[in-house]
């Protein structure tokens, strides 16, 4: 679906804008790479706050990011006119690895991770919030969520997404004893979902869930852990549930987790946080179980601007927005190694791998047909697809502003 982009920038300026001053915050934080992305949420950042309430974080690690990315960072802040901090992250990174095994994809994440404790660490000092940078392109490769038929069981009965409030007194699971403890939600994301759901149900329990949801089982050695919906469905583990005898809701009870059907399901999805033990109590057909949250962590934030949008619109927002041209034209990349590229790692161009997102996803469209309607090969389609069935380190959910 094609979206009016003056109208988006509008919306999303609104939106920082609002997070901002519900948050009761005094500005936001950015982490400028120089690339695309970071460019355009950060000119979209200071028309929503103005650049005295915007500090830019540049961070690169000087063994590995290009000299002409940390050029193009400082002339957006530059021009922009915000405070902005160089931080290499190399000496801070180099720390880390005295005492850690080598493994070329973890320690990219590492500095994934070094970079967002830094952010964070800005935001505490400023009493500011951090604003994410990731595109749709990038976020749509991770769900966890319920449907929306399913509602969280809170000390005041089961409530729907719509009717949950921060704060609100839920049920978790303790791993640590097993039994059932009150705790609060953080927040509640919400997004339109136009893909499969695995459905689980017996007489004791019933889930309806995407297929990176986060199960909880108990293994053959009795201990509790986190499983995708996927790999439960493939291996016999026995899962927590409520009796209806329980009133009291002391512990959980557990029988073998066994999957019913696949659905192809368009509507809303919803992924509670509940940080403290990162699941929850839910209703779903009349039963109670026990499932697992969407988990803070990789690559937090607390709001996501472009979200919405994939990285071909990101580009023609930056257009619009006055983004230099050298920006625009550059080639994505994380740099959380040397010479990464995420197009290299993906195996396409992003026009491409919008192309079949937006098929897929949005359209609903199968991967064969998505992959001729594209002009790509079913199996490189296949990959981008499967993609979010497969990273695990993008699975933070934070608010997006929705423009479509």
């Amino acid at each position: 679906m094609k979206i009016d982009l003056n109208e988006a920038k509008k919306k999303i300026v609104e939106f920082i804008r609002m997070q901002v001053d519900n948050a009761k915050a005094d500005g936001a934080v950015i982490g400028i790479s120089g690339g695309i992305d970071s460019a355009v949420t950060s000119y979209l950042t200071v028309q929503a706050l103005g650049n005295r309430r915007v500090l830019g974080l540049i961070m690169p690690d000087s063994r590995i990011t290009p000299e002409d990315d940390i050029k193009d960072a400082i002339e957006v802040a530059k021009e922009l006119g915000i405070r902005y901090e160089m931080i290499d992250i190399a000496k801070i990174h180099s720390c880390y690895m005295k005492f850690l095994e080598r493994n070329k994809m973890a320690e990219g994440n590492l500095r994934a991770r070094i970079r967002m404790s830094l952010l964070y660490y800005f935001a505490n000092l400023n009493n500011y919030l951090v604003i994410g940078t990731g595109d749709r392109s990038e976020l749509l490769l991770g769900y966890f969520c319920f449907d929306e038929k399913t509602r969280a069981l809170t000390i005041d009965g089961p409530k729907y997404f719509h009717q949950l409030r921060a704060d609100d007194k839920l049920f978790s699971l303790d791993f640590s004893t097993g039994m059932i403890r009150e705790a609060s939600l953080s927040n509640v994301y919400l997004f339109d979902y136009y893909d499969k759901l695995h459905v689980f149900k017996s007489e004791n329990y019933s889930f309806a869930v995407t297929p990176n949801h986060r199960m909880i089982m108990k293994d053959k050695y009795g201990l509790l852990r986190f499983i995708r919906a996927n790999e439960a469905k493939d291996i016999l583990s026995l899962v927590p549930y409520i009796d209806d005898e329980n009133k009291t809701l002391n512990e959980a009870k557990y029988r073998i987790l066994r999957l019913s059907w696949v659905d192809r399901y368009h509507g809303k999805v919803w992924c509670p946080s509940v940080a403290r033990y990162e699941n929850l109590i839910i209703e779903h057909d009349g039963k109670l179980a026990i499932s697992g949250n969407t988990k803070y962590g990789d690559g937090g934030v607390d709001i996501l601007p472009i979200a919405d949008l994939y990285k071909s619109e990101v580009r023609a927002l930056a257009e619009i927005l006055g983004v230099s041209r050298r920006i625009i034209q550059k080639q994505s990349s994380p740099r959380l190694w040397k010479a990464h590229k995420a197009e290299d790692e993906l195996g396409l161009a992003y026009s491409k791998i919008d192309r079949i997102l937006e098929l897929y996803f949005d359209n609903g469209k199968s991967i064969e047909e998505a992959s001729a309607a594209a002009m790509v090969e079913v199996e490189k389609a296949r990959q981008v697809v499967e993609r979010y069935d497969k990273n695990e380190h993008k699975r933070k959910m934070p608010a997006i502003c929705k423009v479509r």
